[in-house]
């Protein structure tokens, strides 16, 4: 968007700056705290588009206006920068389909600098609302790919300010964590996510995060004398976490979704949970090495304890014995 006259930001990375269209405070607020090596433009094609008047810079596009006014403020950038066009659509799949071009022209980016800790700042302000779903899902997209995502920003005209938002972004790595754990019993990113926060855990966390990896580890490997107390310990761990939390957003926004953990575990932790739950468990999830293995080793006990297979022959019995 563009303002007719600037806006005045009066703490943007310790100074003020006057930014006359809705994303420069943001962009100049990350390259005055990161040094930005490059700059990527996602946009729309409307704003390729003449602006219809004379600007400072004489007759430009909105696009290039953008890139004019912050080459003015870090004249370096000049050399930093390139388009990543999508087409709007009536048809929102085909303006979705933006999201993977996003993704491949920042990766063959990130290809040629494979040897450097490449770290991704983001700036949400403006665009239609679908536009900031797109990022989002781009990012999502570029994190798989093993980009890593510093800093979300979004600009807030009315209090002419520049926020960090990267807590939102993080809010999908919390549920992707949590799913990849109902759905495969795998720790690794829930304890990527907790071990990236820069709160202190509270002990009841640690503890649950704990019991989560120990659980994981005895199924990967299928150690079938410590899947059940770790079971054990899990449901310890669930209860002591959901009561004992801390109050910070991390901590609570992860209180409210082990429930699914728990709804999803239940069959394991509950009072009624049995090797056959576990095996059952196992076959549900794919697991079927594990599954098998169980079989194996639990199922002719649980049959003679069950009386599933037994025999009344004395000779058998002694035999056995």
């Amino acid at each position: 968007i563009f303002f007719d006259d600037a806006v005045s930001y009066p703490a943007i990375a310790g100074r003020e700056y006057k930014g006359v269209q809705t994303n420069e405070a943001a962009i100049v607020k990350a390259d005055r705290l990161f040094h930005l090596d490059h700059i990527f433009f996602v946009a729309s094609e409307k704003v390729e588009e003449d602006m219809g008047f004379d600007s400072e810079f004489g007759r430009v596009t909105h696009l290039d206006y953008l890139k004019k006014r912050l080459c003015k403020e870090n004249p370096a950038l000049v050399q930093r920068m390139s388009d990543i066009l999508y087409r709007d659509s009536q048809d929102m799949d085909k303006t979705l389909l933006g999201v993977t071009d996003i993704s491949k022209i920042i990766m063959s980016y990130t290809k040629k600098y494979s040897s450097k800790n490449i770290v991704l700042s983001v700036d949400l302000t403006g665009g239609y609302r679908y536009s900031t779903m797109m990022m989002l899902a781009a990012m999502q997209l570029l994190q798989y790919e093993g980009v890593k995502i510093g800093h979300v920003f979004y600009t807030d005209l009315n209090k002419k300010d520049v926020f960090d938002v990267t807590s939102l972004e993080r809010v999908f790595q919390l549920v992707s964590g949590a799913a990849e754990f109902v759905k495969f019993g795998s720790v690794e990113s829930l304890q990527d996510y907790f071990r990236s926060s820069n709160k202190e855990l509270s002990p009841s966390l640690i503890d649950l995060l704990s019991a989560m990896q120990e659980f994981s580890d005895a199924i990967k490997i299928c150690r079938t004398g410590a899947i059940q107390p770790t079971l054990k310990k899990l449901k310890t761990a669930i209860v002591d976490f959901r009561d004992n939390h801390s109050d910070g957003l991390e901590e609570t926004l992860f209180s409210s979704i082990i429930e699914v953990v728990e709804r999803e575990y239940g069959a394991l932790i509950g009072d009624d949970a049995d090797e056959i739950s576990i095996i059952r468990w196992c076959a549900a999830k794919g697991f079927f090495q594990q599954t098998m293995t169980l079989c194996t080793e639990w199922l002719p006990l649980y049959f003679i304890n069950h009386k599933i297979v037994y025999t009344d022959n004395e000779s058998v019995i002694e035999d056995c014995k």
